[in-house]
């Protein structure tokens, strides 16, 4: 986990030099993206990977057109209020940031991408092995309140990510993972941002 978290580390403080070097929109836009990539650590691995992997397919279409990629570009601003906003919005800015790319050189670009590839190949199998630190205490949270042999009792629990969600209780269905949560026994009911109020009632 410290490997991953060192290697992470000097791909985000890269990124964030060249970020640092464009005073332009997308500079900024590269710079929250990096921002967002250690928050994202900071929930779970699971999700820092998943974000990685969609990062290192963009970067792939881009690198078979760059041309086309340039074109597309529309000036990347995130709202003063994106806390603020509603979880399904804060989604769609996130997955139109993961795009934005220092540069669209084609070394530049295969240079990321094999850097993208290294950090999800150390991340997969600490999410098979269950040593990631958080889900360790989770579990032993679980285990010491009794909650594996009373199915009686309840446990709440909040994620900041979407990707954290579904890495704890995922379903198994339409590339989502099988949630830890689900595969250590546990019921589970969920509620997240993008439902619809109705679909809320548990």
């Amino acid at each position: 986990e410290l490997d991953f978290y060192d290697r992470l580390t000097q791909y985000v403080e890269d990124q964030s030099i060249k970020a640092a070097q464009d005073d332009s929109a997308r500079g900024r836009a590269l710079a929250f993206t990096m921002a967002m990539l250690q928050r994202r650590f900071a929930s779970s691995i699971y999700a820092v990977r998943r974000t990685l992997e969609r990062m290192k397919a963009r970067r792939e279409k881009i690198l078979e057109d760059p041309e086309a990629y340039r074109e597309e570009q529309i000036m990347k601003k995130v709202p003063d209020d994106f806390d603020d906003l509603p979880e399904e919005m804060k989604e769609e800015i996130l997955a139109d940031l993961e795009n934005v790319v220092a540069s669209i050189d084609p070394e530049a670009l295969r240079e990321e991408i094999l850097d993208l590839g290294k950090l999800v190949e150390i991340a997969m199998p600490l999410e098979s092995r269950e040593v990631e630190t958080k889900l360790v205490k989770l579990k032993e949270v679980i285990t010491e309140n009794g909650i594996f042999e009373d199915p009686k009792m309840k446990l709440l629990l909040f994620t900041e990510h979407k990707d954290t969600l579904d890495y704890l209780a995922g379903d198994g269905r339409d590339g989502r993972p099988l949630g830890k949560l689900r595969e250590w026994g546990l019921n589970i009911t969920q509620i997240h941002g993008s439902m619809k109020i109705g679909d809320r009632d548990t």
